[in-house]
């Protein structure tokens, strides 16, 4: 499990101390666990898994349009994709996840 940190800077005003939240990175892994894509990197096949009804569209490195799977199941396969890197956008509602995927 990755471990949370929390990022802070402390400023003193008239002796006492205040703390100033820049990050806490434990909030931004909750944010991304209702999706994930395995493998990366993959040998051309890839399995996406969301709690939540989304729509996945795939990219290449260089923007052209590869794939659109809406995850109505909560889970796809994506086989036999080419050689290359691709991104992976993960849409639900207003929350939209992009992953960088490596095929090798």
């Amino acid at each position: 499990m990755i471990s949370s940190k929390l990022f802070a800077q402390t400023t003193a005003t008239n002796g006492e101390e205040e703390n100033e939240i820049f990050l806490l990175k434990n909030q931004i892994i909750q944010q991304n666990e209702w999706v994930q894509i395995y493998p990366n990197p993959s040998l051309g096949e890839l399995t996406i898994v969301s709690e939540l009804t989304a729509e996945v569209f795939i990219v290449s490195e260089s923007g052209n349009y590869i794939k659109n799977i809406t995850l109505s199941e909560n889970e796809a396969q994506i086989l036999e994709l080419p050689k290359g890197n691709y991104v992976v956008n993960v849409k639900s509602g207003d929350r939209i996840i992009p992953k960088r995927i490596i095929v090798n």
